[in-house]
Parts: structure tokens; C-alpha cells; sequence
């Protein structure tokens, strides 16, 4: 598992997220839809108001080059 991967350091074992990790899984096809959670109840149970809405997803990581 991605948050194992370093017994002895705590510092180096990933995202412990198991939802992020899901989430930033590659999919097997170009056009794909990641939905995240499905809410069933309370205030937007019903759908989110009319509007336009955007999402910005900030995510970087550090690339190394392997010989």
C-alpha cells in the first residue's frame, strides 16, 4: 500500500489519503468522468443551485530522472 512504503521513516510514505489516491489513479480510457463522492442527503441532496462552477486542482510532483 502507497502509505507503507517506508517502515522506518514516517516522513516518507506518500499520501495516507486512501481517497486521493483512488482519485489520482490513471484511467483506462481518454474520456472519463472521476466522481468523488455522491451526496444523498442534507442541503444539496438534491443538486447543487443553478450556476457555474469550476474547480482548480494544484498538484505537483517531483520528477526524477533514473538511469
Amino acid at each position: 500500500a502507497a502509505y507503507e512504503l517506508d517502515l522506518t521513516d514516517q516522513n516518507n510514505n506518500g499520501f495516507l489519503n486512501q481517497d486521493f489516491l483512488v482519485w489520482m489513479r490513471r484511467s483506462a480510457l481518454p474520456q472519463f468522468r472521476k466522481l468523488y463522492r455522491r451526496i444523498t442527503e442534507g442541503d444539496y441532496a438534491a443538486g447543487l443551485p443553478a450556476g457555474n462552477y469550476s474547480l482548480t486542482v494544484n498538484y505537483s510532483i517531483l520528477l526524477m530522472k533514473v538511469k
